[in-house]
């Protein structure tokens, strides 16, 4: 701002673009239920800390009181707490698959056969993360439910629609919630952004 110039924010992009085979399962409308089961998804790095063993209890509670399937998928580098994670949701009962790395487009289509997306990061950094990103570019709602973390300042912050925090006893609410997910920071949005930005700073400039 000293030297002239407003910042102003730049929305990171999802890292896996959308597929066809998405936009085909979205004009059918299919894709989000499958033989009275729910799918969950985690793409990307588990942070540790991360309170899965609550988590899984309740979904676990969950799912023997509704009597539905619900279906956890870890997909992409997920890192050490992968087997962990596995282990605590398989002990209430509940399938996961472990797919591991796989091509953008097998990434899009289970992002697009999913019901919720789970993540580990904190929902104040929410915007930070690219597999967040993918995710709502998936128009797929997400519940964060990271480990404990106090930032050293206090941030001020909008919470971008569909994201959720997870607190015990809100997982069913998520699933109920209608918020829409908004998809619109997509790569081309996100470089035409830059470019009007990069013009506008070249302009004042010259």
């Amino acid at each position: 701002t000293k030297l002239g110039f407003k910042p102003e924010y730049l929305p990171l992009f999802a890292n896996i673009p959308v597929s066809n085979h998405f936009n085909q399962l979205k004009e059918i409308g299919e894709g989000q239920v499958e033989n009275n089961a729910i799918f969950l998804i985690v793409f990307g790095f588990i942070h540790p800390g991360a309170p899965i063993e609550r988590f899984a209890k309740e979904v676990g509670e969950y799912s023997r009181k509704k009597g539905v399937k619900v279906v956890l998928t870890l997909i992409g580098r997920t890192g050490g707490e992968q087997n962990r994670w596995a282990h605590t949701w398989e002990s209430e009962g509940l399938k996961v698959n472990i797919l591991g790395e796989q091509s953008s487009e097998r990434v899009s289509k289970e992002l697009g056969k999913a019901t919720l997306g789970i993540s580990t990061t904190p929902l104040a950094l929410a915007e930070k993360s690219g597999s967040i990103a993918a995710m709502r570019a998936h128009e797929l709602p997400i519940l964060c439910i990271p480990h404990t973390w106090e930032p050293k300042d206090k941030l001020n912050f909008n919470t971008p629609s569909g994201i959720f925090d997870y607190q015990t006893g809100n997982f069913e609410d998520c699933l109920l919630s209608e918020s829409k997910v908004a998809a619109e920071n997509d790569i081309s949005v996100v470089t035409k952004k830059l470019t009007e930005r990069i013009k506008a700073i070249n302009a004042l400039a010259d």
